[in-house]
């Protein structure tokens, strides 16, 4: 069932935007402890509106790691649901007619479980999630392809098997689910005769052949001294998602970037962005990325939900029988010419107890850089990553 609130103003939403950004920003740093040198990319929003959906069922110390990872500690539970209700609602109203932007939350529940009406209520009054019915009992396998068939179908084949086979077992009672797809258009394209074979630069002393997409246009572009980067906003047809490139001044500078991370950086780096003609150089990609975010998660301070002596969940079933197994998330992204195709989904498991721009500016992204795409009402990122070094089926061969 569709939410039946009519979009409006909220007063608690862009405090939710804002404390998600910061979530992002500090899961990211979790991700990187994992992988310095690889390639990143994941949606913080369906991430947070997945662990959104957790914190409606979930009491006392759950309840408050989960608040204060997700940077909103000073909100009331009530206020942090709503505020994810008018987000949701905002980007759902976005998706009417084009289809280019999807969400899709679904819990599937086992058969038979005593679920608290509030908890149900909650779901679909704040998330616009329905539940499913299934059998983890007696056929994990059946379920665990089942839920599988349902995320690739939300969004649009990008994500597959999210659910690996013997993650479900007899034990499980509830996953919850969370889907987006992102399909737009550049509002200014690149022309594909001009896409070229071009250096990129891993390091100072490692390059490799890509295909290098150019550009010269009017866009919004500006440079910050204390994230040592440029940074430049490619929107998408419409206006209402854009992409933001940071790209360090440094071939080598993306740690220093990456440590100088903070949520009042970047919103001081877009506002003081300003218009100007742009030759921009950005390389095609596509990356696929599947993580679990256990261990990310608890870096962050939610632990309490992942142990089962521990974990108050009593919101869902009225019980504290029940504790998070896993978080896993799987992410796509493909930017090209035409622009930019991306798809994420997250499935909680949850189980049983037992510097001066100059006239003409220059933008060359031929080495590392973090990117963020964000919905330009709130601001807050439905997608973030940061490439480092093209995978080889982007490489191109070449004089290096």
């Amino acid at each position: 069932m569709a939410i039946q609130v009519k979009p409006g103003e909220n007063l608690f939403t862009s405090q939710v935007a804002g404390g998600c950004t910061d979530f992002a920003i500090n899961l990211y740093q979790a991700i990187l402890l994992e992988s310095p040198k690889q390639n990143i990319f994941f949606s913080p929003v369906n991430i947070a509106l997945s662990l959104g959906m957790t914190l409606a069922g979930a009491k006392n110390k759950t309840a408050e790691q989960i608040r204060n990872a997700l940077g909103l500690s000073s909100l009331a539970e009530d206020e942090i649901h709503h505020g994810f209700r008018e987000l949701l609602l905002v980007l759902k109203k976005e998706e009417e007619g084009n289809l280019t932007l999807q969400l899709e939350n679904r819990i599937f529940a086992q058969t038979g479980m005593n679920i608290q009406s509030s908890y149900s209520s909650a779901l679909e009054m704040f998330y616009d999630s329905d539940l499913g019915s299934v059998d983890f009992q007696k056929d994990p396998s059946g379920c665990t392809s089942h839920i599988n068939s349902w995320v690739e179908k939300a969004t649009k084949g990008k994500i597959s098997d999210l659910i690996t086979e013997g993650l479900i077992t007899s034990l499980t009672r509830m996953v919850l689910t969370s889907a987006i797809y992102f399909k737009k258009k550049w509002a200014q394209e690149f022309a594909k005769e001009a896409t070229h074979r071009k250096l990129f630069y891993i390091s100072e002393d490692e390059t490799v052949n890509v295909h290098m997409m150019y550009q010269k246009h009017s866009f919004r572009y500006g440079v910050s001294e204390e994230l040592s980067c440029s940074a430049l906003e490619l929107p998408y047809e419409n206006g209402f998602v854009s992409m933001v490139i940071l790209l360090p001044h440094a071939i080598e500078g993306l740690g220093v970037l990456e440590k100088s991370l903070s949520i009042n950086a970047i919103k001081e780096l877009i506002k003081n962005m300003v218009k100007g003609n742009v030759h921009v150089w950005l390389p095609k990609f596509r990356l696929e990325e599947k993580l679990s975010m256990k261990k990310q998660l608890t870096r962050i301070g939610i632990e309490d939900m992942f142990q089962d002596e521990k974990a108050d969940l009593s919101g869902i079933t009225g019980q504290q029988d029940l504790f998070v197994g896993a978080v896993v998330h799987k992410s796509f992204v493909d930017v090209s010419e035409e622009g930019t195709e991306a798809a994420a989904a997250t499935g909680i498991v949850l189980q049983k107890r037992s510097l001066p721009i100059r006239e003409v500016a220059e933008f060359k992204a031929d080495h590392p850089f973090l990117f963020l795409i964000l919905e330009n009402k709130y601001k807050s990122v439905l997608f973030m990553g940061a490439f480092k070094n093209p995978p080889v089926s982007d490489q191109v061969e070449g004089e290096r």
